[in-house]
């Protein structure tokens, strides 16, 4: 928990500066359309030409270091500038196995200056994953450089999908009917898809937090990212009363694109917990070299409604197996159980 303070605090000078470039996000904004902006899709080994605004920068070489290094010099075309030259940069990356130490991070250097963009995308799963980065890019005669340094001993990374965005502020929902806080959420725009701050500013992502209300709880089963590799996952929820209902959510890496998990409650048979796979167009879609289904390296969101009967007052158990392929190694984050219940009478007094 420290540690991801540490990296929050670190990624502080890079969100101020993703806050001061955001536009206004209105339906007749007459600005530059994201789907209009240029990208690019770099495969290692693959690739051979490079746009003009982005060109690979050899590794320096340096028989003391340990660390490799990949880097290339943007320099924003004239449209993407005029959109405020914000850079998503999708990084597609074998991670290293729990233990491993491995790391991956993000950097830019600029006018004689550098700022991390991300002090670690690797989380442990040893598994395919991907993370998108909304990087600003200034426009300036001189090339921005953005550096990917890793300690692992040969690349770790897949593919890297570069495009350009409208950075904006996203219109929200506001928490509750008398709640007068600012209803604009910094973030970004995606292939049609938003993207708030906290999901592309680089910082360590948190798993979601506690929550006790009168007729609603949210109760985290993880606290961390974690692998999964004899075939299925198991957890403990401990709730002090029946609800009325439940929902078990989280987000999924690692199975095929189609692959779902057989959700069980209490050793009962629950349903399907699904996971929709992104877009085919999608970046985070590889190619199987044993053929087949392609490899899939994004987080999917998923859930699963719970029926009241399946649950009791107490310890419950909850297992995840993956359908058809039980010994498919798959990993878990952000994974809650959330229950509603019927609202609680007060107690009657019977005063003489």
């Amino acid at each position: 928990m420290l540690q991801e303070r540490k990296q929050r605090c670190l990624m502080k000078g890079v969100r101020d500066v993703l806050l001061a470039g955001m536009i206004v996000f209105c339906a007749d904004c007459q600005g530059a359309r994201a789907d209009a902006l240029p990208s690019f899709t770099f495969d290692p080994g693959k690739t051979a030409d490079f746009p003009a605004w982005l060109q690979p920068v050899g590794a320096p070489v340096d028989s003391q270091s340990t660390l490799n290094r990949t880097s290339f010099d943007v320099v924003p075309p004239a449209e993407a500038a005029a959109a405020g030259g914000n850079l998503l940069l999708t990084v597609i990356f074998q991670g290293g196995g729990s233990g491993s130490g491995q790391f991956l991070r993000i950097y830019t250097q600029s006018g004689g200056e550098g700022s991390t963009i991300a002090g670690n995308l690797d989380e442990g799963t040893g598994l395919l994953s991907s993370r998108t980065l909304l990087i600003p890019v200034p426009a300036s005669s001189s090339p921005t450089r953005i550096v990917l340094q890793s300690n692992a001993s040969l690349s770790p990374i897949r593919r890297l999908v570069w495009e350009w965005a409208a950075a904006q502020s996203l219109p929200v929902a506001k928490a509750k009917q008398d709640d007068e806080s600012a209803a604009m959420l910094p973030g970004a725009v995606r292939g049609g898809t938003l993207l708030s701050l906290a999901e592309v500013d680089g910082s360590p992502q948190m798993a979601p937090a506690v929550k006790v209300e009168t007729h609603f709880t949210r109760t985290p089963l993880l606290d961390l990212p974690a692998r999964f590799d004899d075939g299925s996952a198991a957890f403990v929820a401990a709730i002090d009363r029946l609800p009325t209902g439940a929902r078990l959510a989280g987000k999924l890496l690692g199975l095929p694109p189609e692959g779902e998990l057989e959700c069980r409650v209490n050793g009962e048979r629950a349903g399907t917990f699904s996971a929709p796979p992104p877009p085919l167009g999608d970046g985070s879609y590889l190619p199987n070299p044993d053929g087949g289904s392609p490899l899939l390296a994004s987080w999917r969101a998923g859930a699963l409604y719970l029926p009241a009967r399946l649950l009791h007052s107490g310890e419950n158990t909850i297992e995840l197996v993956p359908v058809g392929k039980a010994a498919t190694p798959f990993a878990l984050r952000d994974l809650v159980l959330e229950c509603v219940y019927e609202p609680v009478q007060p107690a009657s007094s019977n005063n003489p």
